[in-house]
């Protein structure tokens, strides 16, 4: 899953389902650019964990390997 290829933490298979559904992902590299306002449209998302989120990708953004980020369908 996306989430195992960029290690980003707070962000399992029901947020990836919900971003999908609400067209805030549609591909890997959207993670990088999500935004706090598109995160509270989700369900059961407050400020709180939308912050943990966004801090979330953005040390992913930091530590991702490039061999990890590059995937080969």
């Amino acid at each position: 899953t996306s989430r195992l290829a960029m290690n980003i933490e707070a962000c399992g298979e029901k947020f990836v389902e919900q971003a999908l559904e609400k067209g805030i992902v549609n591909d890997i590299t959207d993670f990088f650019k999500v935004t706090k306002e598109q995160l509270l449209t989700l369900p059961l998302f407050g400020e709180r964990k939308a912050q943990i989120v966004l801090e979330n990708v953005e040390l992913a953004k930091q530590n991702i390997e490039l061999n990890r980020f590059i995937s080969v369908e």
